[in-house]
């Protein structure tokens, strides 16, 4: 069975004309508990999970990271994220073919099976996703969503293991690196499936340029998902 694991921001999904719900989340709990205006406007972010983000941003402002700190920050961020994806500028919008690439990926169930891998805490996840129609291809049915999330370890190449674990539990057997793909838009993401043996599939949707994509190792780099027989083809057939 073909396992497709999918990042979000930039992949299947993009910003609004106003900036990032996820970027003015960051910063509105930052403002609230620890008093630090566009505190996290510094870090960079595409690539890294929402735990490395936010042990930067504590670090930057000479803030402890403990439990308490990061639960506290974790659950202020998730409210204004709820709010944001609705506001206008901040609103984010599935890229085009997103859709239609799900749509054609359910279909094949019986040897396909598509899932997130994203330095999204799932909350979050849920929370964009929703906000653009998506969620209900990841989460439904009151089960875990195939995958793993920011929550599940601290690196990109760290949560692949995770989401075969996952895989496994669904489906009572494993998930082969070969049958592997991973649809992404950055380098951490390329290198995310290397570091464990899976195709890696770059989109130019995001921040970074076919050539980076390239030079990170990127098995076959799309400019876009919105050609859905062009980007099964690559998908189904080993990243190539």
């Amino acid at each position: 069975m073909r396992y497709i694991l999918f990042d979000i921001d930039g992949t299947l999904t993009a910003d609004g004309d106003g900036g990032g719900a996820g970027s003015a989340a960051l910063n509105h709990a930052c403002r609230d508990l620890f008093g630090k205006e566009n505190g996290f406007d510094s870090i960079q972010k595409a690539g890294k999970t929402d735990l490395i983000i936010l042990k930067e941003g504590f670090a930057l402002h000479g803030v402890p990271y403990t439990p308490e700190n990061a639960q506290a920050f974790r659950d202020r961020y998730l409210y204004y994220l709820a709010r944001f994806v609705n506001e206008d500028g901040k609103r984010a919008h599935s890229l085009p073919g997103a859709a239609e690439l799900l749509d054609a990926l359910r279909e094949r169930a019986d040897d396909v099976a598509f899932g997130l891998l994203t330095g999204n805490w799932s909350d979050g996840a849920r929370i964009k996703l929703g906000s653009v129609g998506l969620a209900h291809y990841f989460f439904s049915n009151g089960t875990r969503p195939l995958g793993a999330f920011g929550e599940d370890a601290p690196t990109r190449p760290d949560l692949v293991p995770i989401a075969w674990k996952r895989f496994r539990e669904r489906y009572g057997r494993d998930a082969e690196p070969g049958d592997t793909a991973i649809v992404g838009d950055t380098p951490r993401d390329i290198e995310a499936a290397k570091a464990n043996g899976a195709a890696a599939i770059g989109v130019t949707t995001g921040p970074y340029s076919r050539a980076q994509l390239e030079a990170a190792g990127a098995d076959v780099v799309l400019d876009g998902i919105a050609d859905t027989q062009a980007v099964l083809r690559v998908l189904l057939g080993g990243g190539k």
